[in-house]
């Protein structure tokens, strides 16, 4: 979810694996074919990003930008 004041994510207190991640509230459910990646790689190529057709897995994800715009990761 977004802080409706200031229009920044709210995480959910509490939620994450370790120290670098975080969980936020969000529209539709997960599914073992439809992992957040896919959400991520959708909003990417909303953003005018291209991406692998499915990027399920992290890696995926990371490979398509590469390939597809190695702009996208050229602050890294």
């Amino acid at each position: 979810g977004f802080d409706k004041s200031t229009g920044a994510p709210s995480p959910i207190a509490g939620a994450s694996y370790g120290m670098a991640d975080a969980f936020y509230e969000g529209e539709g459910r997960f599914d073992i074919m439809r992992p957040c990646n896919i959400w991520v790689g959708e909003a990417l190529r909303r953003a005018g990003l291209s991406t692998g057709a499915w990027t399920p897995i992290t890696g995926a994800l990371k490979l398509g930008l590469r390939l597809h715009s190695p702009e996208a990761l050229a602050s890294r």
